[in-house]
C-alpha cells in the first residue's frame, strides 16, 4: 500500500504542468542562493521553509488532481503558481537589502536629473495634483492587477490550449526581473526620496486602496526595470496575438499606466524607459525556454505544437 502511494506521488510530481515545474525552479535556485548567503540573507530559514511549503503544496495538488481530475482543481494547480508573484517580488527585498551590492537609487535619481533637466515624478504630480487625476493614476496603476487576472482567466477558460504556453511566459517573464531586482537592488522614489518629496496627491477610493496595498505588499525593491511596464506590454502583446477586441480595450488603461508608475513614485523615469526596452528582451528568452523545456521534457503538460500557432490571432 506504501509502495503504490509512493509511485502515485512520483506519477504526480512526473505530470508538473509547466507553471508548476518553472516555479519548482526558481523555489531551488533562489533558495541555493539563500543557503550560499546564509549569514546575509534576512530570515534565510523563514524563506527556505517557505520554498519547501510552497513545493509541498504543489505536489499535493498535482497528487489530488491525478486522483480526481477534477476541472476545479485544475484551475487551482493553474492559479496557484501564478498568485505566488504576490510573495516572490517583496520577497527580493529581504534577497538583495544588504547582500551582495548597495541600492543604486543615487545613480539612477541622477540620471532623471542629467537626462532630463529634473526630477520627472516630483515635477510630475507638482504639476498635476488635482484629486481626480491622483485618483485615475491609482486605478491606472491597479489595473496592472486586474489586467493579470483578465489575461488567466480569458486564456483558462476561452483558450485552454494556449494557456500553458502564454501563462509560462508571463511567470518566466516575471521571475527573471526578480532576479535582476536581487542582483541590482533600486528602491524606487516612493522609498529612497525624503518626506514630503516621496507623498503622492490624494485622491479617494482607488488612491487608498493603492496605499493600503503598498504598506502591505510592497517593499524598498524592484524599481529598474519597471516590471509594471515590461509586464504591461508582455500582456498587451499576448492579447494582440491570442484576442485583438481586449488588446484595443485595454490600450488606453495600458497608457495611464505607463505614466502612472512615475506618477505615484514607484519609478523614476528611466525606469520606465528601462521597461520598453526589457520587455522584448524577457519575452523572447521566456519563449525559448518554453520550447527547450517540452522538448527536452516531453513529459510535461506542452501541446505539440510550433510557437506560431499560438500567436494566431482569433
Amino acid at each position: 500500500m506504501q509502495l503504490s502511494w509512493c509511485g502515485e506521488v512520483r506519477r504526480a510530481f512526473r505530470h508538473f504542468n509547466p507553471l508548476e515545474v518553472v516555479t519548482c525552479a526558481y523555489a531551488v535556485i533562489s533558495g541555493v542562493y539563500i543557503l550560499c548567503l546564509a549569514g546575509r540573507v534576512q530570515a534565510p530559514f523563514v524563506l527556505l521553509l517557505g520554498r519547501v511549503g510552497i513545493m509541498c503544496g504543489m505536489g499535493f495538488l498535482a497528487l489530488w488532481h491525478a486522483r480526481c481530475r477534477s476541472r476545479i482543481v485544475e484551475f487551482v494547480r493553474a492559479v496557484f503558481p501564478l498568485m505566488l508573484i504576490t510573495y516572490w517580488y517583496p520577497e527580493t527585498y529581504y534577497l538583495n537589502h544588504g547582500v551582495l551590492f548597495p541600492v543604486h537609487d543615487a545613480f539612477f535619481d541622477g540620471l532623471d536629473v542629467r537626462l532630463f533637466g529634473c526630477r520627472p515624478p516630483l515635477e510630475f504630480s507638482k504639476a498635476l495634483p488635482a484629486p481626480w487625476f491622483a485618483e485615475l493614476m491609482s486605478f491606472a496603476y491597479f489595473s496592472f492587477f486586474l489586467t493579470y487576472i483578465y489575461i488567466g482567466c480569458l486564456l483558462f477558460f476561452k483558450y485552454p490550449g494556449r494557456f500553458y504556453p502564454f501563462m509560462f511566459v508571463v511567470l518566466v517573464s516575471f521571475f527573471l526581473h526578480y532576479v535582476f531586482f536581487v542582483l541590482v537592488p533600486v528602491e524606487g522614489p516612493q522609498f529612497y526620496w525624503p518626506y514630503p518629496d516621496n507623498q503622492v496627491p490624494d485622491g479617494y477610493w482607488f488612491s487608498k486602496l493603492l496605499r493600503f496595498g503598498q504598506r502591505v505588499g510592497e517593499k524598498p525593491t524592484g524599481a529598474f526595470p519597471s516590471s509594471h511596464v515590461s509586464m504591461t506590454l508582455i500582456f498587451l502583446w499576448v492579447l494582440f496575438r491570442v484576442e485583438r477586441k481586449s488588446f484595443w480595450a485595454l490600450l488606453p488603461v495600458a497608457c495611464l499606466l505607463f505614466a502612472s508608475t512615475v506618477y505615484i513614485k514607484a519609478h523614476y523615469l528611466v525606469d520606465v524607459l528601462a521597461g520598453f526596452v526589457a520587455a522584448p528582451v524577457v519575452y523572447c528568452v521566456a519563449r525559448k525556454l518554453y520550447g527547450g523545456l517540452c522538448g527536452r521534457f516531453p513529459w510535461l503538460d506542452c501541446a505539440e505544437r510550433k510557437w506560431s500557432d499560438y500567436e494566431r490571432t482569433k
